[in-house]
């Protein structure tokens, strides 16, 4: 499996195409646990370089529902996730930013809790409840495979 290492910039027209649409479910069939291991060792790899908390496989053009994030010293991967609850709570932050979107940090809402359904590495199913910076990283990362960008949720000032 080729996998690129460049990540893409929403500022780029053709790039935010690619942002800006939902990606394919993965599909574990297709894959050898090798193959999979590389790509998230690839997108870890990535994600750290870029000293960044989380990476979506199309933030690197891979047209495949995959994540990798690093939150309080855990280091998730999380094929085909979804969000299955939100909080009615929302929680502000300041200075979300994104590795697609360089050099821009805004303040924004999201769920204060949820949960995320999703797969692990080896196609077992997962449910994890996340709240505060975990919240926020899983619905940035859920938000790109969905071709949503964090700007798109930009606080309301008054």
């Amino acid at each position: 499996m080729e996998i690129s290492t460049r990540i893409l910039d929403a500022a780029d027209k053709k790039d935010e195409k690619t942002l800006r649409r939902k990606t394919a479910s993965f599909d574990f069939s297709k894959f050898s646990k090798k193959e999979i291991n590389e790509l998230i060792a690839v997108m870890t790899k990535v994600m750290y370089d870029a000293n960044g908390q989380g990476l979506a496989g199309n933030q690197i053009g891979l047209d495949m529902s995959v994540f990798v994030a690093k939150v309080n010293g855990k280091l998730y991967s999380i094929f085909n996730p979804k969000i299955t609850s939100v909080s009615e709570e929302k929680t502000a932050w300041d200075g979300e930013g994104c590795l697609s979107v360089p050099n821009r940090f805004e303040s924004t809402y999201a769920p204060s809790k949820l949960t995320l359904d999703g797969f692990d590495r080896n196609g077992k199913k997962i449910k994890i409840k996340a709240w505060g910076m975990l919240a926020l990283t899983f619905q940035h990362e859920v938000d790109h495979l969905n071709g949503r960008l964090f700007i798109d949720r930009l606080k309301i000032r008054t």
